[in-house]
């Protein structure tokens, strides 16, 4: 195994990007940051081939492309992958890879043909290459798997719960009801500063709206602040921020409940949707969480 500059085997290039007003219906699929954004006439890969978001909140996400397509400058191509190099090996290496160091920019996050150089991977003979890919792609297949066990079983407690409590916005069954300010020990806002996020587990954890996915936190993804920063904030930090992601996704301030340690109650859908105030972007006060019911 040799460990190798990333643009001594490849040759990372950002291709011009379509205007949205220029996608087709149909045709060619167009790449963006993330996946096919559309279709355009015209291809300018006609084999498929790695690319690197580029551009925004995902950088730094693998993809790999269908034939006959157009890669916009979203997204850097991995053009002229030497011959030695299985593509779906590389693909797997930077999937794994931590593209944070080579990230730069403030306002927009971005990765650079500069800092592509800055990345190294390590390259075997071609047959431990599709031996490794052999054995992630199985388990891939596995964890592929038990998620579909996941997702069933959670669409079983979903009917369990309708079933002996009904439904939680109709409150059919005639629950009594509450303001979640009586219900919590301690409603804590989010601080409305941004941390110094880590991925190097300090033991604080700071769980932003961008990894809460349909009531669900995406843990692979969660990072962390130092003890320093935690301490000058104490509880508010595993709130997601209130002014950003959809609402009713994420459940910012940090409600602490009175049930029990493992209680999983929660508001109401409908009571953030009331809590909404403006219409460009509309989140809620954080004292209007207080009369969710």
């Amino acid at each position: 195994m040799e460990k190798i500059k990333l643009t001594d085997i490849c040759n990372p290039k950002q291709w011009k990007t379509i205007p949205t007003s220029e996608l087709l219906e149909d045709g060619y699929p167009v790449y963006g940051a993330n996946g096919i954004i559309g279709y355009y006439s015209e291809f300018n890969h006609k084999n498929p081939v790695i690319t690197v978001t580029c551009r925004g909140a995902t950088c730094g996400t693998i993809n790999i492309t269908v034939p006959k397509s157009y890669v916009t400058g979203n997204a850097m191509c991995l053009d002229d992958v030497r011959s030695d190099i299985y593509m779906e090996y590389l693909y797997y290496c930077l999937k794994h890879y931590n593209f944070n160091n080579v990230i730069s920019g403030s306002a927009q996050p971005q990765i650079t043909r500069q800092g592509m150089e800055k990345i190294y991977v390590t390259i075997g003979s071609h047959n431990e290459q599709m031996d490794i890919v052999d054995k992630l792609k199985k388990v891939e297949n596995v964890i592929g798997l038990k998620k579909q066990e996941l997702k069933q079983l959670d669409t079983f407690v979903k009917s369990r719960f309708v079933e002996m409590f009904g439904d939680p916005v109709a409150n059919d069954k005639e629950w009594t009801t509450l303001p979640l300010e009586e219900a919590c020990k301690t409603i804590v806002d989010c601080p409305h500063s941004t941390p110094s996020y880590t991925t190097e587990n300090t033991g604080f954890m700071c769980i932003r709206t961008s990894i809460v996915k349909k009531n669900k936190i995406l843990w692979d993804d969660i990072e962390y602040i130092p003890e320093d920063e935690f301490i000058k904030s104490p509880g508010a930090y595993p709130a997601a921020p209130a002014r950003s992601g959809p609402h009713g996704r994420s459940r910012p301030p940090a409600a602490r409940c009175r049930c029990n340690p493992r209680c999983r109650c929660r508001p109401r859908r409908s009571g953030w949707q009331r809590l909404r105030r403006f219409r460009h972007q509309p989140w809620p006060r954080s004292g209007g969480y207080r009369s969710i019911p």
